[in-house]
């Protein structure tokens, strides 16, 4: 029955300091994409914009000069460009004069992530991947500002 008691008392503290932590994490995400989402909005004030600004998940990208790490960001499609600005790491713009077309696709660089459907933007380099929420509109928008 000790040993019992034991593993209880250090599961429960274990999830006790994991939610310490957590917490103030989420909590400072959560404004930073509040944040980084006004100042995307704010930039954008004086262009067309097609679609967006909103959340959305970079997934990588087979063309050159592109950020390596994914992760969560806000991204905008203006007649001019698509802009993507990540939570944390390096933003990056590609004009839409570089953009082919786009496509759905269910694995992106060798990934499937429960069952989502990526967002895929070719550009004259290469691909870049995306998770936004309503992939069809995203592909009509990038198909109107591309021509």
């Amino acid at each position: 029955m000790s040993t019992l008691w034991f593993v209880v008392v250090l599961v429960a503290g274990i999830l006790a300091l994991l939610a310490i932590v957590s917490i103030p994490v989420i909590v400072w995400l959560r404004r930073r994409g509040a944040r980084v989402t006004e100042e995307l909005t704010r930039e954008l004030r004086h262009d067309t914009v097609v679609r967006g600004p909103e959340k959305a998940l970079y997934r990588g990208a087979t063309a050159p000069g592109f950020p390596a790490v994914k992760g969560n960001g806000v991204v905008a499609l203006t007649a001019t460009s698509l802009r993507f600005r990540p939570y944390v790491g390096t933003a990056f713009v590609v004009p839409v004069a570089e953009i082919v077309s786009a496509h759905e696709a269910k694995v992106f660089q060798g990934a499937v992530t429960g069952g989502r459907t990526h967002l895929v933007v070719d550009t004259r380099a290469g691909e870049i991947g995306f998770f936004v929420e309503d992939t069809a509109a995203w592909l009509r928008a990038i198909e109107r500002a591309a021509g």
